[in-house]
């Protein structure tokens, strides 16, 4: 194991990015998710929620959420058992971006967690950020929204992780380029062209577990190293009762870099339901301008032109939206009753371009 040398830890060109989230019935938990991704100090360019069949609830928390985070995209499909390797390869076969950041539903986020994941890429390796657990009694006040993860909480696991420092970072993150340690794809960040490689999570995993060490024992293989990051892109694993359905599939030693059941068959047969939800982050830029700009004017009695100017193009822009979602209404209703929030775009039935 070797310590990255600080110059190779950015990457060389500037690249956008998606974060894909997975959940399952807990709403609670994602919502403290949403609030902990809505504080970023950086934005990812897009956010795609997996959803593993939930009930309508979590579709209206998601809807609650869509003026807070910007390019939303909500990603529904039946429930037919712990299918994390699906929805993994759901969200990457949409994602639009070059680099791919994943979390669970149950994953509190530090607020330079999208920032530090971007700055901590780099080509031919994936990025394992760490985990820090929480006890029931600070996850169900965290939930409740009646505490703050600090470094003085109590019910913390793994205190020394939780501070966030560059220079900590330097010394104790490593590079694995022959074998990896326990993974964890709760908190892991990929290159979207190596995922693809490599056909994404392997969908004969069914249960909980094994999915992400075969993910990364294939791309080890294959010359992509692992950077085991320490006191950055920090995330907090909120508590939940240990699952039964455990995966007591054996993962394969196949030499091959691609797994036969993954991400090309699951674009294939997929049934998923895609809405997309908010204001890109463009709108959200010209928003904040736009409230700014009338703050001042209030302040100072008069309007300028350029302040006129960018109320039009908001004006304009959600005017747009709005169009495009009554659009997608009927589609929305059809399947899932008035009750759910408007939005939808189609049922998935061709493989992207990018799959090809």
């Amino acid at each position: 194991m070797a310590s990255i040398p600080l110059a190779e830890r950015r990457p060389e060109i500037s690249m956008r990015t998606s974060l894909i989230i997975t959940t399952y019935n807990r709403p609670n938990a994602l919502r403290s998710v949403l609030h902990s991704l809505a504080r970023q100090r950086v934005f990812p360019d897009e956010t795609i929620i997996v959803d593993d069949g939930s009930t309508k609830e979590t579709h209206l928390l998601i809807r609650e959420f869509a003026g807070d985070i910007p390019n939303l995209t909500h990603v529904w499909h039946p429930h037919d058992g712990f299918r994390v390797s699906r929805a993994r390869n759901l969200g990457i076969g949409l994602a639009r971006n070059e680099y791919l950041i994943f979390a669970d539903g149950d994953m509190v986020l530090h607020d330079y967690f999208v920032k530090d994941h971007i700055q901590c890429a780099r080509k031919d390796h994936f990025v394992q950020g760490p985990r820090i657990f929480l006890d029931r009694t600070l996850s169900d006040a965290v939930m409740a929204g009646e505490a703050e993860v600090s470094l003085l909480s109590r019910g913390v696991s793994k205190r020394r992780d939780m501070l966030r420092s560059r220079f900590l970072s330097r010394l104790r993150s490593r590079r694995l380029r022959h074998k990896t340690l326990y993974v964890q794809s709760c908190n892991q960040s990929f290159w979207k062209s190596d995922l693809v490689e490599a056909n994404g999570f392997d969908e004969f995993f069914y249960g909980y577990g094994g999915e992400d060490t075969d993910l990364a024992r294939r791309l080890l293989m294959h010359g992509i190293a692992e950077y085991r990051v320490r006191h950055l892109a920090i995330a907090y694993h909120l508590h939940h009762p240990v699952t039964q359905n455990y995966s007591i599939t054996m993962i394969r030693k196949s030499p091959e870099i691609r797994c036969a059941e993954g991400l090309r068959e699951c674009m294939e047969a997929t049934d998923a339901e895609v809405n997309r939800y908010g204001i890109t982050l463009a709108e959200q830029r010209l928003d904040s301008f736009r409230r700014e700009s009338e703050r001042k004017s209030c302040c100072e009695h008069s309007i300028s032109d350029p302040y006129q100017r960018t109320r039009n193009q908001c004006s304009q822009l959600r005017l747009r939206a709005l169009q495009r979602n009554t659009a997608w209404q009927q589609v929305h209703r059809d399947r899932f009753g008035d009750e759910l929030p408007t939005g939808g775009e189609t049922i998935l039935r061709e493989i992207p371009d990018s799959l090809l």
